[in-house]
């Protein structure tokens, strides 16, 4: 019996969905449970961009090394209150349809790194999942068995 994976059967559909208008600590709050990578969708649906967990971090490091840094973290986590996602978020990012194969994905995350995250998307653009590398390998350990 001949198995395929697609891009379909392997996608997480319980994600955190945010707009370019949600707030970014909300965005920090999805990062902390679904590392990598968030989808931005618009009202309608379709992806606006993401939003990485390096860039956020980026945003949230101390300027200068010091010791005992945690003081600054937190006073620059709260220092996203009242900041948007549309200041950070990223217009790159790689999409797939439901019926792209395994071959596709695992040349997506070759390419672009087992850090980022798929979007999988209808034929208008609508959102309808994510695949993580970390889902990618676990589906194929699967398959392999």
């Amino acid at each position: 019996m001949e198995r395929r994976m697609f891009a379909g059967r392997i996608m997480t559909t319980d994600i955190t969905r945010l707009t370019p208008e949600s707030a970014l600590i909300d965005a920090l709050k999805g990062l902390a449970v679904f590392a990598g990578q968030l989808p931005i969708v618009h009202d309608d649906g379709t992806i606006a961009g993401v939003i990485t967990a390096e860039r956020l971090l980026r945003r949230i490091m101390p300027d200068a090394p010091m010791d005992g840094v945690l003081p600054e973290f937190i006073r620059n986590v709260r220092g996203l209150e009242g900041q948007t996602v549309r200041r950070f978020m990223e217009s790159e990012y790689h999409s797939v349809i439901p019926e792209a194969g395994a071959l596709e994905l695992g040349r997506i995350f070759s390419a672009s790194g087992i850090h980022s995250t798929i979007l999988v998307v209808d034929n208008a653009g609508i959102l309808l999942g994510v695949i993580t590398a970390r889902e990618f390998f676990k589906r194929l350990l699967e398959y392999s068995a």
